[in-house]
């Protein structure tokens, strides 16, 4: 593969994101198909800014 050229590295890119986006939405269905995501307090972002 000859990755010095910028409009392949764009492609692999755009086609990294695409995979990535169903992968992700490929989970939500498989492994939370019946409840919707909840904010938690315990969470690890919450308690950094509580703490900034």
């Amino acid at each position: 593969m000859n990755l010095n050229k910028p409009e392949r590295i764009k492609k692999l890119l755009i086609i990294w994101a695409i995979f990535m986006i169903a992968y992700y939405i490929y989970r939500m269905i498989v492994y939370f198909p019946d409840s919707p995501m909840i904010y938690s307090k315990n969470n690890l972002i919450y308690f950094i800014f509580r703490h900034v």
